[in-house]
């Protein structure tokens, strides 16, 4: 008769249980370390499409919020952007932006810093309707002083007709 066997069995039981006791006492792995404030707001930030220029980060409002010619409202895609851009910045904290409004060159320079300044105050006033205090929404019009396109071309014009939202992230 062979006794080795119950052994083996034995053996191989308290094998399995020492393996098991081992798993049981394996922590989990760490967390991933959470973002500190600053990268939160930088991430959401460039997940909206803001790039970084000097010590600030801009928006350029595209071809969703391109203004027609003489025209301060906002489009209804543009009031569709403003209102993700305004609740994705005050869920990270972003409580202060800079909005600027710009012009093509037609018109005297008059008109047009006027018309900026609508412009400004229109995509400002779409941003406070989505969540963000106006208080914290600094409105300025530039005219046509920072032309990005030629604007002896319609397609440049166009690309003139434009805001500009600016966040400082601290």
């Amino acid at each position: 008769m062979r006794t080795s066997f119950p052994k083996r069995g034995l053996v191989r039981v308290l094998m399995a249980g020492f393996v098991l006791a081992l798993l049981g006492c394996q922590s989990a792995p760490p967390p991933a370390p959470a973002l500190d404030a600053r990268a939160q707001k930088v991430v959401a930030l460039q997940k909206l499409g803001f790039t970084p220029a000097a010590d600030a980060w801009e928006l350029k409002l595209g071809v969703k919020l391109l203004f027609a010619s003489n025209v301060d409202e906002v489009s209804d895609d543009g009031r569709a952007a403003l209102a993700e851009v305004a609740r994705t910045l005050s869920s990270v904290g972003v409580e202060r932006v800079i909005v600027e409004g710009h012009t093509d060159n037609v018109g005297s320079a008059r008109l047009n810093e006027a018309l900026s300044l609508r412009r400004a105050e229109s995509v400002a006033q779409q941003l406070a309707l989505s969540g963000m205090k106006g208080a914290g929404i600094e409105r300025r019009g530039l005219g046509f002083d920072k032309p990005i396109a030629d604007n002896t071309s319609s397609e440049g014009r166009a690309q003139n007709r434009r805001v500009v939202v600016t966040v400082r992230v601290d």
